[in-house]
């Protein structure tokens, strides 16, 4: 045979094998890889979904005691959401009774401008009114951290009529109503929003998902649509 067909056909096999696709079994090691990842990413999803719905249930409990407690002891209670905790520590919520029968709230945002109280005295009237709440000594278990990738967001109550951060407060009193208002918690996934009403005692969950979100942003993805929602549900009792 010619040495020129010989080159030629040398050429062509080099091509050929050069244009192979995958093996068989490179194949099935991608296919596992991408079930594997798939696999992880579901399961992460179900235990963000399980532990928001935790938090939520024991929301409802805490609810649910505050309301009780504040009708049997002729007191005013409040369930107090926290977000100021030590580095890497969980946010907590705690059950709080009033010392004292007379209870007096602070003015509101609209009152404390028409009046003109300053920063300072409205500070001194929040400190004034913590300082006449303590713990249920009997459900000091109540002072429940939420779980580690769990978050309070905010609150948002007749009362306050804004989103409230940081720390938080719903007050129930003892002729058996309580504000009515919206509590926010969030997974990296998803916004939670527990609606609490003023005479009713149902408790009403919806979820709206975070987009984008991932462990580095979802605290203020998730901030950013409950000060949406929170507006959306104040202006609609205002009026």
């Amino acid at each position: 045979m010619p040495t020129s067909e010989v080159t030629n056909s040398n050429s062509q096999r080099a091509i050929y094998c050069g244009q192979q696709g995958l093996s068989l079994i490179e194949i099935l090691v991608a296919i596992f890889l991408i079930a594997i990842a798939s696999f992880i990413a579901v399961r992460n999803t179900f235990d963000a979904r399980a532990d928001l719905e935790d938090a939520i249930y024991g929301l409802e409990r805490a609810i649910k005691l505050a309301s009780q407690e504040a009708v049997l002891r002729n007191r005013v209670t409040r369930l107090r959401m926290n977000s100021i905790t030590g580095p890497d520590e969980p946010h907590e919520y705690q059950i709080e009774i009033g010392q004292h029968h007379e209870i007096l709230l602070p003015e509101l945002e609209e009152e404390n401008t028409r009046f003109g109280i300053d920063e300072k005295e409205k500070l001194k009237q929040q400190e004034q009114l913590d300082a006449g709440f303590g713990p249920i000594e009997e459900f000091r278990q109540y002072a429940k951290p939420l779980n580690d990738d769990i978050l309070f967001i905010g609150m948002v109550t007749d009362y306050t009529k804004q989103l409230v951060i940081d720390t938080a407060s719903l007050y129930f009193f003892p002729i058996g109503n309580r504000d009515a208002g919206l509590i926010f918690l969030a997974s990296v996934d998803e916004l939670a929003i527990i609606e609490v009403m003023t005479v009713s005692e149902e408790i009403f969950i919806d979820y709206a998902p975070l987009e984008n979100s991932s462990y580095a942003n979802y605290e203020s993805i998730a901030r950013k649509k409950a000060q949406q929602i929170a507006q959306t549900w104040s202006n609609a009792n205002r009026q």
